[in-house]
């Protein structure tokens, strides 16, 4: 098991690391491309729109995987016990709930 985390892991970061520096190389690319030959990259504003996405995308898995994720932090005033589970029971449910729906709306609009 520790072995496929670690090869999830390094996918994960490599593909972090190329998402983030094409989103910082084609704009360069096409300032060059515009001044040089006076066109500019087919399908630019979309590439960069989905870059963008995945950014947030590989970071949201990131953050899971180190769990790391911004939160209320109302519960970590709780004591240890039944609420306290129950509570991040609930947080956690609503949250792959929406993360559910949005992969589901995601996949009608590729269908």
């Amino acid at each position: 098991m520790s072995n496929k985390k670690s090869l999830f892991g390094l996918i994960e970061n490599r593909t972090s690391e190329i998402v983030l520096m094409l989103l910082a190389l084609l704009p360069c690319v096409q300032m060059i491309a515009r001044s040089i030959f006076s066109t500019d990259i087919p399908g630019y504003d979309g590439v960069m729109r989905h870059l963008t996405l995945w950014t947030a995308l590989i970071a949201g898995m990131i953050c899971t995987k180190e769990k790391q994720h911004i939160s209320l932090g109302f519960n970590e005033n709780l004591a240890e016990g039944k609420l306290k589970s129950f509570i991040e029971l609930m947080v956690t449910s609503i949250g792959s709930a929406f993360s559910i729906a949005i992969a589901i709306a995601a996949v009608s609009f590729s269908v």
